[in-house]
């Protein structure tokens, strides 16, 4: 009997201490908060199979809704011919859309295959050229133009990128 009360206090406590992690939002991956503001703006989206997409976050429930969504195309030049030098790739901000398959302008995530999210400020490079963009298309500009992304100083560690990464490099 006594050991049947102690196995049916330790279950009360464990499903307690459940409850409470459950409550305090243990074990949830980190989103921004639900207010007006982060609506307001741009949201980086960095996923599980190494693409990061840019657009206007909502939330509901399990999944997170993306609209307004741009990513980055990493441009491979072609190969140079031996002893000249090698062209750098060059970065485009792609709208999601423009695509052969035409998808809509909605994506929706769940939770479980996003490792980080980024409340973008309007001063950043990748908010400057989706502002860039919209201002180009409203001028009538060429609806399938890739706007090229702004030059950035180099970083000490690579960004992710939108593309599968490669095993070599020719040299």
């Amino acid at each position: 009997m006594k050991r049947l009360l102690t196995l049916l206090v330790a279950i009360i406590i464990l499903i307690a201490i459940g409850l409470g992690a459950m409550k305090m939002g243990v074990g949830q991956p980190l989103l921004p908060p639900k207010s007006d503001e982060a609506k307001e703006g741009y949201t980086a989206v960095f996923l599980d199979n190494d693409q990061v997409y840019f657009g206007k976050l909502s939330i509901s429930g399990k999944v997170v809704i993306l609209k307004d969504i741009y990513y980055i195309r990493l441009n491979q030049p072609q190969p140079q011919k031996e002893g000249e030098d090698q062209a750098q790739p060059q970065l485009s901000l792609v709208k999601l859309g423009d695509q052969i398959h035409g998808p809509v302008d909605e994506m929706r995530v769940n939770t479980d295959h996003i490792l980080f999210v980024e409340r973008l400020k309007d001063e950043s490079t990748v908010v400057k050229a989706i502002k860039t963009e919209k201002e180009n298309k409203a001028k009538g500009g060429d609806q399938n133009a890739q706007t090229p992304a702004p030059a950035v100083a180099p970083a000490t560690e690579p960004a992710p990128t939108t593309t599968a990464p490669t095993t070599e490099q020719k040299q």
